[in-house]
Formats: C-alpha cells, structure tokens, sequence
C-alpha cells in the first residue's frame, strides 16, 4: 500500500486572511496583455486530499509494516480537483475541467511565492488565467490570478475593455492621460484599478486622487493601498500617510491594513516592507486594542 498522506494544515476562522492578502497582490498585478490563449474565470474545487504532502513512490512493505522511500525522493505537495467556468473568452461557462500533479517541495527555497501564502488549487477560490495548455497538470493555468469572489463577474467586462487598449499603451500622451483618467471613475473595480496603476506608475496621481480612491468600499482601496506602498513614487506614499493619519473610518482603516499586510508579505522592492509596518502600526494606534478582539485584524496588524 501506498504511504499515507499528511494532511494539509487546517486554518482558524481568520483564514480568510491569507486568501485575501494574496487576492489583493494578484489584483494588483493583473494585466489584460493581447495574448493568443484564451482568458478564464473559474473557481477550483480540491479534492479532500488536494493540499497533503507526500513522498511519491513511498510504501509500506506489507511484510514488515516498515516504510520504503526510493532513493533520492522527495517531499511534493498534490494539487488535486477540478475547476469550472465562469466566463471565458471562448468558451461559455459551466464546464468542468480536472487538474491533477505533484509539486516537488523545494526544502531550501529562499523567497515567497504567492502559492506558498495561498493556494487555490489546494484551498479553493476563483482564479483568473490564460488557458495555455490542456491535460491535468499546472501547464493548463498560465499566469493563474486569484481573485475575490465578488469581482468574478467584473473580469469580463474589464477584459473586453482593457485588452490592447491604446490607453495602456507605453507611451504617453495628454489624450491618453485624459482617458486613463475617465477610466478611474469607471462603474468596474477592475478597470479603475488597472487605470490607477497606470497612473501611478508615471507618477500621474495627484493627492486627491488618493484621497478619492483609498475611500473606495471594500477590497478595492485594500489593491490601491497595495499599489501605493509598491510605487516609487514618494508624494503618492506621502499623500496615503496623510490620509491615514486623518481618518477615523475603521472600515476604511481595515481595507488599507489588508493592503499593507499583503504589501508586507509579498515585499518586491526594498522599502516596501518597512512602509507596510509603518501603516500597519499606524492603523492599530488608531484602532485601539479592541481591534484584537477581531480574529481577522488580530491576524493582520501588530500586536
């Protein structure tokens, strides 16, 4: 018989952390580039065991009970499920796709990859990708993104609007600023904030502009938060410290924790981690001790 699996880590109520923090960087980073491969939207299903790690090739002698590990083996994790549709862009939604494979554990990996913080093959979740492959195994997920659940239905939309637009385009000009700008005042969260991360890319971004975007509901000033502590640009991470010092919404408060926090774990340039930290102490001053007693900001900010 084979060796057992060593079941995946069960997470306390305050899992949604994770998924969350690895959601707003892949929002983040999402761009619609012209791509020959079909865009999906789909939500994974693991199976029970999708997550476990396991020596392949392991078994027990079933003479002796003892465990036998081939030589040269080692640790993997199955990424094991199914997937289904939700839009894509050439094919309609509710099919149902399996994926299956081993991921070899690299015992001395040095940085973090968004897997690591939160897997959707192992935990569920819906995912944006390029279709650039078939089969079961990870080939079939291009670029895979993970989403929140509520923008599922926005990817479409966006995807039609912002693919090969000339206003994403390199080179700037005063119309395209103009129409990146209209963009930003969008009805899709996932278009404004493609535009905003143009913007401030080019250090286009004015104070008020902050302003108006870190106030968004939800999620969405959570990636702008992100974006903001990722950017060189210093008057954009000036402009959010004001914001911050000022407010006393703890809504408002927590959406930008979350986006510190992710800003923290998936650190890509050398200040980004020493601003997260500053944020995120910031905000638990001003939350007061009682935010502890929330089981999802006691995960996120300074204790």
């Amino acid at each position: 018989m084979y060796a057992q699996h060593i079941p995946p880590v069960t997470q306390p109520p305050q899992s949604a952390v994770p998924h969350d923090a690895r959601a707003v960087h892949d929002v983040a980073r999402l761009d619609f580039a012209v791509s020959s491969h079909p865009w999906i939207v789909a939500r994974t299903h693991p199976a029970p065991q999708s997550g476990s790690t396991t020596i392949p090739g392991a078994s027990i002698h079933s003479q002796t009970g003892q465990l036998e590990i081939p030589a040269n083996s080692r640790l993997a994790t199955l990424k094991q499920g199914t997937w289904t549709a939700i839009s894509s862009t050439n094919h309609g939604s509710g099919a149902v796709h399996s994926y299956n494979w081993m991921e070899t554990v690299d015992e001395e990996k040095r940085s973090i990859s968004p897997e690591d913080i939160y897997s959707p093959f192992s935990s569920g979740g819906v995912i944006v990708f390029l279709q650039t492959g078939h089969g079961m195994g990870p080939q079939q997920f291009g670029d895979p993104h993970l989403i929140f659940d509520e923008w599922a239905e926005s990817i479409g939309p966006a995807l039609a609007l912002l693919e090969g637009n000339p206003a994403f385009a390199d080179e700037g000009t005063e119309s395209r600023e103009s129409e990146l700008r209209k963009l930003l005042r969008h009805t899709n969260p996932i278009v404004r904030i493609a535009a905003f991360r143009t913007l401030s890319d080019e250090s286009l971004v004015s104070a008020e502009v902050v302003q108006e975007e870190l106030t968004r509901e939800g999620h969405e000033s959570s990636v702008v938060s992100y974006l903001i502590i990722s950017s060189r640009d210093a008057g954009l991470w000036a402009a959010m410290r004001s914001v911050v010092s000022k407010t006393t919404d703890p809504s408002m408060l927590r959406s930008i924790a979350l986006g510190a926090y992710a800003a923290a774990l998936f650190k890509s340039q050398g200040n980004m981690e020493q601003r997260a930290d500053e944020l995120l102490k910031m905000i638990a001053i001003k939350l007061g001790p009682a935010a502890l007693s929330d089981g999802y900001l006691a995960a996120i900010l300074p204790q």
